[in-house]
């Protein structure tokens, strides 16, 4: 399900990427204090990794004004908005974030709210739901609700039923499966089978080559 945070999109207008790694290095310093989770910051391949080892958000991380640092000095955060207001500076300065949290992923975005017209930014929240599933962590159960009578389901099928996520973070996820033998991914078996739109959103094999199916081979 997606839970939506009612965040103009323009709110600390002030607020750069720069900020918005600041807010998110002090959440995770307050966790290594708080949690006795240890934090470690990489960059590489233009990646920055913030991670604190051993501990996850609640989901309600994600109300705005939700802490649970007050009255600790230790602690550099107080009023429980840096985090919230960090992914909207990041996000705003169009630099992608993918928060793995426990088996969980959570692709924060940028959309226009309904029926008003501004635009808010959404979290893509990975609790269970009955609603259009958009979780990374799903991609195995929604292979099995779109495979044929052959165990194979359409790949292109697979990145739309995970909007908003970009077809291109899904298609890392995919070949992640893939390297770990969960997945197998297959190329069309013939020429002009697929549209021209469901190849835009296949993954991509040696030479450009669409792979058009994905098979389950092992279920975690």
């Amino acid at each position: 399900m997606k839970v939506q945070l009612t965040i103009k999109v323009d709110y600390l207008p002030n607020w750069d990427a720069y900020c918005g790694v600041r807010e998110i290095i002090q959440n995770g310093k307050d966790a290594e204090v708080e949690n006795h989770a240890p934090l470690t910051v990489n960059w590489y391949n233009d990646t920055l990794r913030v991670e604190n080892e051993g501990t996850t958000l609640p989901l309600k991380a994600l109300l705005l004004g939700h802490t649970t640092k007050i009255g600790n000095s230790e602690l550099i955060g107080k009023f429980g908005e840096g985090l919230k207001l960090a992914v909207l500076a990041l996000v705003r300065a169009g630099h992608p974030i993918k928060i793995r949290n426990g088996s969980e992923v959570w692709i924060p975005t940028i959309e226009r709210s309904h029926p008003s017209s501004r635009r808010d930014l959404e979290e893509n929240s990975q609790k269970p739901s009955e609603q259009k599933v958009s979780r990374l962590s799903d991609i195995p159960a929604i292979i099995s609700s779109l495979q044929d009578d052959c165990g194979l389901a359409n790949c292109a099928d697979v990145v739309r039923s995970l909007d908003p996520i970009p077809a291109a973070t899904v298609h890392e996820e995919l070949f992640a499966l893939y390297a770990d033998g969960d997945i197998e991914l297959r190329p069309e078996s013939g020429v002009g089978l697929l549209s021209e739109e469901d190849r835009a959103l296949c993954p991509k094999g040696i030479k450009g080559m669409a792979l058009s199916y994905v098979r389950i081979l092992r279920r975690k």
